[in-house]
């Protein structure tokens, strides 16, 4: 069995995060929305706010030379 580096395993594991993170802002809208919640005036507005942060902190780490020197810090 191979092992897969390092720098491979964080930019999976970072789009990962950054699609689940995508995919939640607009299921959490709508489920506010069937339970007649105003999102911009609810705790939920913060989770959405939470969402989109760590998937937009996700893709700029994998699309910098960030993750290059998380990957060498790790060895």
């Amino acid at each position: 069995m191979q092992t897969v580096p390092t720098k491979n395993f964080l930019r999976v594991l970072l789009w990962v995060i950054a699609i689940i993170g995508i995919w939640a802002i607009p299921v959490t809208v709508q489920q506010a929305n069937a339970l007649e919640i105003v999102i911009w005036q609810s705790k939920r507005f913060q989770i959405v706010g939470l969402f989109a942060l760590v998937s937009i902190f996700s893709l700029w780490i994998v699309n910098t030379s960030l993750l290059d020197r998380l990957a060498k810090k790790t060895r």
